[in-house]
């Protein structure tokens, strides 16, 4: 039986484990706090969207023309015909190059040092002329560029297009419906984290970065259903989406070209590795000029350090310099001058 005298013991034994514990929790909301914090400054800046809904309905949406805005922490400007960076001169003294693709193409770093603008610079300090059109447009597939390629950008008589292929780029199953764009909408990048935490939203992508190193499944992740749709049929609509590029431009004579943006992760974690062997195959295949930019780095580096931020997986300005070097160096033939070979600082 418990006296009156052993009751006030067991208490104060009681409060120093409640006390730890509450001071443990404490801790872990302060450590919390303080990770959220470090994190939201870290999260991108966007200002009203730089997309319109589409008006050929073949695609899920365009550029405003005309249109200045803040994307990415970036300002962006995009020309009167509804592309980024200047306008495009009417009666190109040299030769008129074209990249076409998606987010990788376009660029989300300062206009100077997108992959089409560092192209054009490297062909220019090398004594070569030529304009280089930036023609991507973030979140499209290879079937979506191929329409584009075949609406708007052959008017512009390029001499030779570059498809600028990523990852992500194997067209989806279904057809594409346009999407209803809110010109006074802006990207609120929160809606993408667990809970609306910048902090979730990092560690969440480290642990599936890291299962999938250790060969664990966690369900259907970004990751999962982009391999499952290349699986699925996705490499033959790839296949048949480079396939009508180079068609049209073979129509129109001009010399058209792949060139595979490397996946920004350590060489031996690329999850997306497979999809950029069968893109070879589908190439060669086609008889289509094959670049590999991988090769501006040095095999055993590791790419995710050329991220361009936490939250950001595409490549930064020095990832887009070398990709640059790399593509004019090919290029050199076709322009008649030699381009400085790429060297890996």
């Amino acid at each position: 039986m418990t006296t009156s005298k052993e009751r006030p013991n067991r208490l104060r034994r009681k409060y120093p484990l409640i006390a730890r514990l509450v001071l443990l929790l404490c801790s872990a909301v302060a450590v919390f706090v303080a990770l959220e914090i470090f994190f939201s400054f870290h999260i991108p800046r966007n200002g009203l969207t730089p997309f319109r809904t589409s008006t050929s309905g073949a695609v899920p949406y365009e550029l405003r023309p005309d249109f200045d805005t803040l994307y990415f922490n970036h300002e962006l400007h995009i020309n009167s015909l509804g592309f980024r960076g200047r306008e495009f001169s009417k009666s190109p003294q040299g030769m008129r190059i074209a990249l076409v693709g998606d987010s990788f193409t376009f660029g989300l770093v300062a206009s100077e040092d997108t992959l089409p603008v560092r192209v054009e610079q490297w062909i220019s300090e090398a004594g070569g002329d030529a304009e280089v059109l930036n023609c991507g447009i973030p979140g499209y597939s290879a079937d979506h560029v191929a329409i584009m390629l075949h609406n708007r950008v052959l008017e512009f008589e390029p001499d030779i297009v570059i498809y600028v292929f990523c990852f992500n780029d194997t067209p989806q199953p279904d057809p594409t419906i346009p999407q209803d764009v809110d010109p006074d909408s802006v990207f609120e990048f929160r809606r993408l984290c667990p809970c609306r935490s910048a902090f979730l939203r990092w560690s969440s992508s480290r642990i599936a970065g890291l299962s999938r190193a250790l060969g664990m499944d966690l369900g259907e992740g970004y990751v999962s259903s982009e391999l499952r749709n290349f699986h699925e049929g996705g490499r033959d609509r790839l296949k048949e989406a480079i396939s009508a590029m180079r068609q049209d431009c073979d129509k129109r004579k001009v010399r058209f070209m792949v060139a595979r943006a490397p996946a920004m992760f350590h060489r031996d974690a690329n999850p997306y590795a497979e999809i950029v062997e069968e893109l070879t195959k589908i190439c060669s295949e086609l008889d289509v000029s094959y670049v590999d930019l991988g090769d501006a780095f040095e095999p055993a580096e590791n790419l995710s350090r050329f991220r361009n931020g936490l939250f950001d997986g595409h490549p930064n300005r020095e990832a887009n310099d070398r990709m640059a070097r790399q593509l004019a160096q090919v290029l050199s033939s076709e322009l008649g001058h030699r381009v400085v070979t790429p060297e890996v600082e």
